[in-house]
């Protein structure tokens, strides 16, 4: 983790190189040099972006089951 954060944190390029999408391995945001909250709004920013190029599905994303 060290490693990690190191190389993150002299990432001088860090919303080219989406050095942001680092988190936990429980999922949680963990530091980010410019703080949880721009990065907490980076991801939300890319979410956003990905969900209105991806076209609505005609198939439910309900997992299937037996009949």
């Amino acid at each position: 983790m060290r490693a990690v954060a190191g190389a993150v944190a002299a990432n001088p390029l860090a919303v080219l190189i989406p050095c942001h999408r680092v988190i936990r391995d429980s999922a949680e945001l963990a530091g980010y040099r410019w703080g949880l909250a721009r990065k907490a709004m980076l991801i939300a920013a890319e979410r956003d972006a990905q969900a209105s190029r991806t076209p609505a599905s005609p198939v439910s994303n309900s997992p299937i089951t037996a009949a």
